[in-house]
């Protein structure tokens, strides 16, 4: 128990904070998609890792993020007008993974 009754946060051995129990019932879709990764990963078209490490990168993603993809076309014409052209692209190159979704930004001219 912490010196100062309460908790600092304990960490997971992964280095990640530990999560609230959720101990409500499940509902259906929440079983199916426990059924789904599990067999994914039983038949071996996925791993447990990779599982784990989508979650975090999901996790990651916030606001932020397009705060400095905004703040970038801002202060660098070349990279808005690459924004512009395909946005997908623009995001990738700085580093963000957007998966297959297809991004498109339009400039505000108000």
């Amino acid at each position: 128990m912490p010196h100062d009754n309460h908790d600092h946060g304990a960490l997971s051995p992964s280095g990640h904070p530990y999560r609230k129990d959720d101990d409500n019932e499940l509902n259906y879709w929440q079983i199916m998609e426990i059924a789904v990764r599990e067999l994914l990963i039983e038949k071996g078209h996925i791993t447990a890792a990779q599982v784990h490490n989508q979650i975090n990168t999901m996790d990651a993603r916030s606001p932020a993020n397009g705060a400095k993809v905004v703040a970038r076309a801002w202060c660098n014409p070349e990279f808005k007008s690459a924004l512009l052209t395909d946005a997908g692209q623009a995001s990738r190159d700085m580093g963000f993974d957007i998966g297959p979704m297809h991004l498109i930004a339009v400039e505000n001219t108000i």
